[in-house]
């Protein structure tokens, strides 16, 4: 007879594994997190795609993260997982100490900030990009 699945039965959104874990007193011992991963290194995982993906954080720093967790089998993950990983993972071959020196990733420096006239030109010489917001229903003035 086949088993019957409960409440309690999960399937992780990062590798598909199999687990129990409920939002109830049975299992408040164990992390809210687990109703979406089946282990800390899924979780971890998903965090540094993320991470990586939307630049929270930088590069390197993503890498390090990553070397420090264990993988899930690359045949379960989907393919926008893989595809972070492969290029965090990539970064493992760059010197950064090189790039350094050469300050292809330095900030601006203190001389620098003071040629910046306006704030308008700060943004644009700095890394950071200005981003307009974008929305899919904009308001509409005259309909006010």
């Amino acid at each position: 007879m086949a088993e019957t699945k409960t409440r309690y039965d999960k399937t992780c959104s990062i590798c598909g594994s199999h687990y129990k874990y409920c939002n109830c007193a049975e299992y408040a011992h164990l992390p809210r997190w687990m109703d979406a991963y089946c282990s800390f290194d899924c979780k971890e995982l998903y965090n540094i795609a993320a991470g990586y993906i939307n630049g929270w954080k930088t590069p390197q720093e993503e890498l390090e993260r990553l070397k420090a967790i264990k993988i899930p089998d690359r045949n379960k993950l989907s393919e926008w997982m893989n595809k972070a990983i492969d290029e965090i993972l990539e970064l493992d071959k760059v010197d950064f100490k090189e790039l350094e020196e050469k300050e292809i990733l330095t900030p601006l420096n203190q001389d620098d900030e003071n040629k910046v006239e306006n704030k308008e030109d700060k943004i644009e010489q700095s890394s950071f990009k200005k981003i307009e917001p974008k929305f899919k229903n904009k308001p509409n003035k005259q309909n006010k």
